[in-house]
């Protein structure tokens, strides 16, 4: 079984939003500068190819893939993934939960996942019936 964890929605629309407002930013200074455009319209469009990637990409993969033996955190960067079987300690700490294994650990922030998706998650989580620590991993 799949579950996946998603993004909250604000969150989602606020890159968009930013990718859209840079976008605009670069045309308006494109018009009213066009013979002699100056280097930080380029940047403009720059930071709104950033952010309408990163909404792309967000919107795509979502927050945390919990699969029937792998949770995977994808990053644009750097995917992080940690077998179900290798979990080792869960800790919860101000709403936040940081998901330990033997060499790993994948932090899980609450503001920035969907309310329903985090209940999902904690249901998820106490299934597994792993001890939950205080410790640092």
């Amino acid at each position: 079984m799949k579950t996946i964890i998603k993004y909250k929605r604000w969150r989602l629309l606020g890159d968009l939003l930013l990718g859209i407002a840079w976008a605009l930013f670069f045309v308006i200074g494109f018009i009213t500068n066009h013979e002699h455009p100056d280097w930080y319209y380029y940047f403009h469009i720059l930071l709104s190819l950033i952010y309408l990637g990163k909404f792309l990409y967000e919107s795509h993969y979502q927050y945390l893939i919990i699969d029937d033996e792998i949770i995977t955190k994808p990053n644009l960067f750097h995917t992080q993934k940690i077998k179900i079987s290798d979990i080792e300690r869960i800790k919860t700490f101000a709403g936040d939960i940081t998901i330990c294994g033997k060499d790993m650990e994948i932090g899980i922030a609450k503001n920035i996942v969907d309310q329903e998706s985090f209940k999902n998650l904690k249901i998820i989580l106490e299934e597994l019936e792993i001890e939950d620590n205080q410790v640092t991993c």
